[in-house]
């Protein structure tokens, strides 16, 4: 996609608060925090009121220490991070689970990584897009990846969608590591959730016509910085226009549709957060 010119001016996208609308509010819990975002639904897409999705994004399980080879390794963060959805996933009855790349850091931690995933359940759909971290393995052949990673239960996405009645969901391919292409739907559906893991795939791939037909996007690959500071928000950020996509709820001028770039689970690079809580995402679509 290098080159290639924008499909969807930037300019186009604000940010916008959300907590004064009630659209947005964030609950601390422990070390993580839950983000409630009330999703308003258009009059044909009524009938999908009350239904409830749980989003999360990069995990980045790696390894921390083994302590005698063959011994099981144990996994850093991978306790914590599994308590903490299965409890989100308890107190809250998702009817979906959407996880938006960077499952795991390197392949030694399928089987264990695995055992998370299959351990997460919900009636409805379970659904996976590639991060570019899952992408960083040349040897092993694409096809192989997917299929390890479908059987856990979560139906990997690469340019392509999935329904659940008038619910229509599509899986963007990474940006960096793949090639990335949107076909809309044929009919339109009443409801259209896009899931991307690197927010700069939004303006590079999605024209303003296409916005038009999609009402949510979630994206996570940003962490949110890692390291915020109040005021000014994300010290860094891993995107090609810096602070526009960094973290939050955003709206496009043009055609309303909301855009979530979520913080995610993990840690990479920089092993801390500050100001800048792991979180995971429970969208509730809103009838009324």
């Amino acid at each position: 996609m290098n080159g290639v010119p924008l499909q969807s001016p930037v300019r186009d996208w604000v940010r916008i608060d959300g907590t004064a609308s009630g659209e947005i509010r964030r609950e601390q819990c422990g070390a993580f925090r839950r983000v409630f975002y009330r999703h308003q639904l258009k009059e044909n897409a009524k009938a999908l009121g009350g239904r409830r999705i749980l989003f999360f994004s990069d995990l980045h399980i790696r390894p921390q220490t083994a302590r005698s080879f063959p011994v099981k390794m144990q996994w850093n963060g991978m306790e914590t991070i599994r308590d903490f959805l299965l409890d989100t996933i308890e107190k809250y009855q998702p009817d979906h689970l959407f996880c938006g790349g960077d499952l795991m850091a390197y392949v030694c931690c399928f089987s264990e990584s695995a055992e998370l995933f299959r351990s997460l359940s919900c009636p409805g759909l379970k659904i996976a897009v590639y991060g570019n971290w899952d992408l960083m393995r040349p040897w092993l052949p694409a096809r192989e990846w997917q299929r390890m990673i479908e059987q856990t239960g979560l139906r990997l996405l690469v340019n392509e969608a999935a329904y659940d009645g008038p619910m229509r969901i599509f899986g963007l391919d990474e940006i960096r590591k793949g090639s990335p292409e949107y076909y809309p739907g044929d009919p339109p559906p009443a409801f259209e959730c896009v899931l991307a893991h690197n927010p700069d795939t939004i303006p590079q791939v999605l024209s303003a016509e296409m916005l038009g037909g999609i009402d949510l996007i979630l994206c996570g690959h940003t962490h949110g910085g890692q390291i915020r500071i109040p005021g000014f928000g994300a010290v860094m950020c891993s995107s090609v226009h810096w602070k526009k996509f960094e973290y939050g709820l955003y709206r496009n001028r043009k055609t309303g549709t909301r855009l979530l770039v979520t913080a995610g689970l993990g840690v990479t690079f920089i092993r801390q957060r500050i100001f800048c809580p792991p979180e995971a995402v429970i969208i509730d679509l809103a009838a009324e």
